[in-house]
């Protein structure tokens, strides 16, 4: 669902950044998200009825603040998200650490997106260094409880599994595995 799509009501994003704010200031943690992502979506686009008297790197601090609140807040979803920001925007080594914090938050919530990024940025080596058991345990926890690209990542990791990690060391990664599931009780089949 998208909070910016309408269904017979028309468009007015002045009006949805001000009932947005309004919860946002309240700590409603989806309002938070919703608002900053309101900013960092739309500081490129022109809109007709919003006058956002706003450069883009404004539009920008105000998205990373709200998202930044969210995901302080607990919202995995914010969390991915703010991860993401500091890869992508004003790379450096500073932005780096910051986005594996909040990467590593959001996929140890259960974020499938943020254990897929994190196990490509292990198998990728240039942010974090290179580790192949890193990679393989972000991608099997992705497998196993999200629905983006599963088949895909079950693949992948057992072919890095093959390629890359040693036998002896793959009982250590399959215990962390078993350690992650045990820990997240909603996954547990009674």
């Amino acid at each position: 669902m998208n909070i910016f799509q309408t269904d017979g009501v028309e468009q007015n994003y002045a009006e949805a950044e001000y009932w947005l704010r309004k919860a946002a200031e309240r700590n409603h943690r989806m309002a938070q998200l919703n608002l900053g992502i309101m900013y960092l979506e739309y500081n490129t686009e022109e809109q007709s009825n919003w006058d956002w008297h706003s450069d883009k790197k404004t539009l920008h601090s105000k998205a990373e603040y709200w998202i930044a609140k969210a995901a302080n807040g607990g919202s995995r979803q914010a969390q991915y998200l703010l991860g993401w920001i500091y890869l992508s925007y004003n790379a450096s080594e500073e932005n780096h650490i910051k986005a594996i914090h909040y990467l590593r938050k959001s996929a140890n919530s259960g974020e499938t997106l943020a254990q897929i990024k994190l196990g490509e940025l292990y198998a990728e080596g240039e942010i974090v260094t290179q580790d192949y058991e890193e990679t393989y345990y972000w991608f099997i926890l992705a497998s196993e409880y999200g629905d983006e690209d599963k088949f895909y990542l079950k693949k992948e990791a057992e072919e890095i599994a093959d390629r890359f990690i040693n036998p002896n060391r793959m009982s250590k990664v399959e215990a962390r595995i078993q350690e992650w599931r045990d820990s997240k009780s909603y996954w547990s089949v009674p």
